[in-house]
């Protein structure tokens, strides 16, 4: 990018995560000041579970395929509930699992080399108005950070959304209840009991009831120095049948061929959380004057594997793209912005929505069990078999996003808004 100019548009992201870091990667020819704000981290709160992400969706972002701290991915081991394993070699080593920490050191490096400035420590307390009309941001430092365009992606504070009425009104249903625990394990260990073969290293996928016969899921991924165990469970499940997350943990841990994994291991880390997944009635506008959201409120995350970029990227691009005619055209209004809301609707949520209403059957799975990443799980009805990886246009093939891409638009279910009533 060009040195920064008084006339320059300012566009400010909300959020280091994977999604503002993209976001800011993608605006590197937009003739703008891109700026990245990072919240002040909590002690103790540490980005250290892995995930998955594939070569192409690396390349997408701009990274290297030899990143430090990567482990390529050779092999993947189905757990069937009765403890039978079948295993899935890849052919090629197009996979690397790395710890969500060492991904987003990469991808803030990349970004900041590419002359986005980005500042840490900085937790926005709320917006700056100008006539009714976001002019910016208001730091807990003091400090105003005036913009054109505000992004608010992963780590924003929901909130933040929510005062813009951009926060989506989630049903359990919607919603995913997760847990990981990462264990600690050298090298020579993690090693012996996950390694693929002289390639690379195992991943491991369990599909298993989680109560009451209701599905849930389940990964193991290796790291460098660890052995990560994550689980995944409807809240609507969980709610209904009282189940902590922490009891399916346990239960998926019990399975003879994942304890022999983790036997003898010092447990490291431990997190819970509620992640939108999105559904049948997603909403669909994701902007106003001056905003978009481009974080887990869109409602294309993965929860157990927050490093998967596929829809992630989908929603990157349309951002970028969307921000890119704002700055031509000089128009940061809500007129201007809605081609990023259509982008959304049109590229992730419809096809879902089709492919649901097609095969009523989907509707009792999250998206991203079988929109995404398909052959961590077994090749069962609904599951598309092509590559995991959803990326740009014109790139490998992306699974659901592009199968269905021709499908159209269909109009979803909309939820009511308070007050609201159909006649």
């Amino acid at each position: 990018m060009d040195k920064s100019r008084a006339d320059r548009p300012r566009i400010v992201i909300v959020g280091a995560g994977i999604s503002g870091l993209v976001v800011a990667s993608m605006l590197e020819d937009v003739p703008a000041d891109v700026l990245v704000l990072e919240q002040v981290i909590a002690p103790g709160r540490k980005s250290v579970f892995p995930g998955i992400v594939s070569a192409s969706d690396l390349r997408a972002i701009g990274l290297n395929l030899d990143l430090d701290q990567a482990l390529p991915v050779a092999r993947i081991a189905h757990v069937a509930p009765n403890g039978a394993v079948s295993g899935t070699d890849r052919t090629r080593g197009d996979w690397f699992a790395i710890e969500h920490g060492h991904l987003l050191d990469a991808l803030r490096a990349s970004v900041v080399s590419r002359g986005a400035a980005y500042m840490p420590n900085v937790t926005v307390t709320g917006f700056l108005w100008d006539q009714g009309i976001v002019s910016g941001l208001q730091g807990d430092d003091g400090q105003a950070y005036p913009a054109d365009v505000v992004v608010l992606a992963d780590e924003a504070s929901p909130r933040l959304a929510e005062g813009l009425g951009l926060r989506p009104d989630w049903s359990p249903s919607e919603l995913m209840h997760l847990g990981k625990r990462r264990y600690a394990a050298d090298p020579v260990m993690v090693r012996e009991r996950l390694g693929g073969g002289t390639d690379g290293y195992e991943v491991m996928s369990v599909t298993q009831a989680a109560s009451w016969g209701s599905p849930g899921w389940g990964l193991v991924i290796p790291a460098p120095d660890s052995i990560t165990v994550d689980v995944a469970m409807s809240l609507e499940e969980a709610m209904v049948s009282t189940r902590h997350i922490s009891e399916y943990l346990d239960e998926i841990e019990r399975q003879p061929v994942i304890r022999d994994r983790i036997a003898g291991l010092s447990l490291e880390s431990y997190v819970t959380e509620v992640v939108p997944t999105g559904g049948f009635d997603s909403r669909n506008s994701f902007h106003v004057d001056g905003v978009v959201v481009a974080s887990d409120l869109v409602g294309v995350t993965n929860p157990l594997n927050r490093d998967g970029l596929s829809s992630n990227l989908a929603v990157c691009h349309a951002v970028a793209r969307t921000i890119a005619n704002a700055v031509a055209n000089d128009d940061y209004r809500s007129i201007s912005l809605r081609q990023y809301s259509a982008s959304v609707v049109d590229d992730v949520i419809s096809p879902v929505d089709a492919a649901r209403r097609k095969d009523k059957a989907l509707r009792a799975r999250p998206p991203w069990q079988w929109a995404s990443k398909a052959d961590l799980f077994p090749a069962i009805r609904g599951v598309t078999t092509g590559p995991k990886s959803a990326t740009l246009s014109g790139m490998s093939d992306s699974g659901i996003l592009q199968r269905l891409r021709g499908v159209g638009r269909i109009p979803g279910v909309r939820r009511h808004a308070p007050g609201e009533y159909d006649e």
